[in-house]
């Protein structure tokens, strides 16, 4: 087992060299770039307004909710069985469809957030494979991702990207 590492080692080492001596190095930070993107603010806005309209309906059915358990202590009591168990049968259902819209809001969110966030994505992406080759970089790492703990010097291509993307 010792041999086999020291062994991944030694070809990590080489191929890190022979890398750093053939082709250019460069690193830039990619959630710093998105979020400098003017498209950025702009799907921020639309998915809190998506989130408060999904937080509103929430709202109105936790408020149904709490109607019907309040509307239950006070008068069950005076209910005769079968209205006690129709009432107990409603807020049930509606404790049910109450849990099954929050998942599905959560779930909705997300896809929502996923499709306004792709076409920033590609544009940054575009953008970094632009400048990387009229700048000769043959190697770029993304250091937003926590995949590059190290790296070697290179040259941070932040401000040539936000350049390229007309972004002070």
């Amino acid at each position: 087992m010792k041999k086999v590492l020291v062994a991944l080692a030694v070809v990590l080492g080489v191929t890190f060299s022979s890398i750093a001596q053939t082709g250019k190095i460069g690193h830039i930070n990619s959630q710093e770039l998105m979020q400098l993107m003017p498209e950025a603010a702009a799907v921020r806005t639309e998915l809190e307004a998506h989130a408060a309209k999904l937080e509103t309906q929430m709202n109105t059915m936790k408020s149904e909710y709490e109607g019907l358990i309040r509307d239950y202590q006070a008068n069950e009591t005076t209910w005769s069985e079968l209205i006690r168990d129709s009432k107990a049968k409603e807020i049930n259902d509606l404790e049910g469809r109450l849990q099954v819209f929050q998942q599905s809001a959560q779930q909705d969110l997300t896809q929502k957030e996923q499709s306004l966030i792709e076409p920033i994505i590609k544009k940054a992406q575009d953008a970094i494979d632009t400048v990387a080759k009229a700048n000769g970089y043959d190697y770029v790492f993304d250091t937003s991702t926590g995949a590059v703990l190290v790296f070697p010097d290179g040259d941070n291509m932040l401000g040539l990207v936000k350049k390229h993307l007309g972004i002070i």
